[in-house]
């Protein structure tokens, strides 16, 4: 059974619901709320679209999934394979940088792969492994159903706010990462670099 806790104190009281019935006691939350404090709760909206309506709870997961979690495990399981004085190279966004409409758990999830790498690269620094992650800014991918790739209105709008003047390429990303795996790049580790061509300085 759910477990709620009231704290009072004076007019103002604080209703805590746990985290993973969140969801099925929104709405009861919600008139809580209202009752105590009298007002209307509205929610944030990201672009045009309310962040209540762009990500249900299967999608937040399946994000998380992939651009967190699995990059956790995966680590976890690759340790013991990856040889003393190795490299280890995560991938971030820019978006962990600029907000962009629309990518808010994405960005999170990126944030949080930062965070992962310095504390990962605390960890395996007795064996001599670096750890660090790439932030790319706007590159022609498959990402995101390849929209910078495939749409001309979309480089053109990501080419404008990039000192340099064009989007991205694979190629501009693959050589910053061979070189953090290289020799040359030993004594680089926890760091964030971002490989965006400078995009929304």
């Amino acid at each position: 059974m759910s477990q709620n806790i009231i704290l009072k104190g004076g007019k103002n009281m604080l209703y805590c619901t746990p985290f993973l019935l969140f969801d099925g006691n929104c709405a009861e939350a919600m008139k809580f709320y209202q009752s105590c404090f009298g007002g209307e709760l509205t929610l944030t909206k990201t672009g045009d679209t309310p962040m209540k309506d762009m990500f249900p709870p299967a999608k937040h997961n399946k994000i998380i999934n992939a651009h967190l979690k699995g990059v956790f495990f995966l680590t976890q399981k690759c340790l013991s394979m990856i040889n003393d004085n190795g490299s280890i190279v995560n991938f971030s966004s820019g978006t962990t940088r600029f907000a962009n409409p629309g990518y808010i758990i994405y960005a999170a999830m990126k944030g949080a792969i930062e965070v992962f790498t310095k504390y990962l690269a605390k960890e395996v620094g007795p064996r001599g492994i670096t750890a660090n992650v790439v932030a790319p800014g706007g590159i022609e991918t498959d990402f995101n159903n390849g929209i910078i790739r495939n749409n001309p209105q979309v480089k053109e709008r990501i080419a404008s706010i990039t000192p340099l003047g064009r989007t991205g390429k694979a190629e501009d990303i693959g050589g910053v990462v061979a070189f953090l795996c290289s020799e040359d790049a030993h004594w680089i580790s926890g760091q964030r670099i971002e490989v965006s061509g400078g995009i929304n300085l």
